[in-house]
């Protein structure tokens, strides 16, 4: 047989058996590996052996980049409020259920969850403000690869699901569930977000609070927003004054490749992206390529994509129905606001004008070659016989 030559296709038909093979293997020895791990839970006898703390996530580990700490149940995830500066590594999937759980204080350090979720955690705290699964990240404080299942946090301010006070980094992050908070600043993800960025996250499920509520970020201050998206109801209509947006109610920045889906209602500045937008820089950029599904509902600055603009929307555009008082329009409520290649559905909204913005009929809506300048080749796609949607 030496020397034969074989085709490529046998070739690579015998490669992708060994890859198979070795992806099964692996795949057995995590489920050996985790069934071990909560049987030493179950039995609360965690033998004193540095493989299965590593390989559990028993808190081995030195903290440092290198050797970060490995958290492997909830026990051991509270347990991150011990060092709130150290670098930590979620190595197992985490149940949280019918574990009374604290918020994790002033966060200084990095958590990567290497694609991992926690299931069930349940903070309920009304009176307390700065809740969340982290209370707070500062500058260069870093999150990332975590996705939560059955959330249920209620505070009162500054409420988030993952991070209820931003100021760090938060990447390839997750939430679904239910956020509430009797005050301000309430979101799906994340409360506050101030000068901090937030790249390929997103939330799901009900957001509810007063003012500056949104769907993933209840309100973001000189903070980077990309690549992040919300998907269920939220609910501003206890605000006094308003900001309520399906992706972030009240917005002092760019927000790029974005969208929302569900429904939104809220009462002043009201949107199905931001209820209050507002470009960095005089007449700036708040929104580029970013788009609304959600039904809006409020009384006064009402808008399919955002409520209140003042800044430049760019490659956006907006197909829920919007329903208002005054000031209401089929992209934009109000403002002092411009927009550039971005549309609104004129059948599905309900509303013929909008401070700004071009107004197409759905069949038009569906149709890419009336979106003028847009990319249909790196960031866009659809728009054959359906709403363009992000790459």
């Amino acid at each position: 047989m030496l020397g034969k030559n074989y085709s490529p296709k046998i070739c690579f038909a015998v490669l992708l058996l060994f890859l198979v093979f070795s992806c099964a293997i692996a795949a057995a020895a995590t489920d050996k590996t985790n069934t071990m791990c909560s049987a030493f839970e179950a039995q609360k006898k965690l033998p004193n052996s540095p493989k299965w703390a590593y390989a559990c996530g028993w808190g081995a580990g030195s903290g440092t980049i290198e050797d970060p700490i490995r958290i492997g149940n909830c026990n051991f995830l509270q347990k991150i409020n011990d060092n709130l500066s150290a670098h930590y590594m979620i190595v197992r999937d985490i149940d949280c259920t019918g574990i009374a759980f604290n918020p994790i204080g002033q966060f200084t350090g990095s958590v990567d969850g290497q694609s991992h979720s926690i299931t069930g955690i349940n903070i309920n705290l009304p009176e307390t403000s700065h809740v969340g699964l982290f209370s707070e990240t500062v500058s260069g404080a870093q999150i990332s690869n975590i996705s939560l299942f059955e959330t249920s946090i209620v505070g009162n301010q500054y409420v988030g699901g993952l991070v209820a006070f931003n100021r760090g980094t938060i990447t390839n992050c997750g939430v679904s569930g239910i956020v509430s908070g009797n005050g301000r600043s309430v979101g799906g993800l994340v409360g506050r977000n101030e000068n901090g960025t937030i790249t390929d996250c997103s939330a799901a499920g009900t957001v509810s609070g007063g003012n500056y509520t949104g769907g993933l970020i209840g309100d973001s201050l000189y903070g980077s927003i990309t690549k992040c998206s919300f998907s269920g109801s939220v609910d501003g209509t206890r605000a006094p004054f308003g900001s309520i947006g399906g992706l972030v109610g009240w917005n002092y920045g760019l927000v790029e490749k974005s969208y929302s889906s569900g429904t939104v209602a809220g009462t002043d500045q009201v949107g199905g992206l931001f209820g209050y937008g507002l470009g960095v820089g005089l007449k700036g950029k708040n929104a580029i390529d970013c788009y609304s599904l959600s039904s809006v509902s409020g009384k006064n600055y009402v808008g399919g994509l955002i409520g209140m603009a003042d800044g430049n929307t760019v490659n956006s555009y907006s197909s829920g129905y919007v329903t208002g008082t005054q000031y209401v329009g089929g992209l934009i409520g109000s403002g002092y606001s411009s927009c550039s290649g971005s549309y609104w559905d004129l059948g599905t909204s309900g509303q013929s004008t909008s401070r700004c913005g071009i107004g197409l009929t759905t069949a038009q809506m569906k149709d890419r070659n009336n979106f003028s300048g847009w990319d249909f080749i790196s960031i866009w796609d659809g728009g054959l016989g359906n709403y363009p949607f992000l790459r």
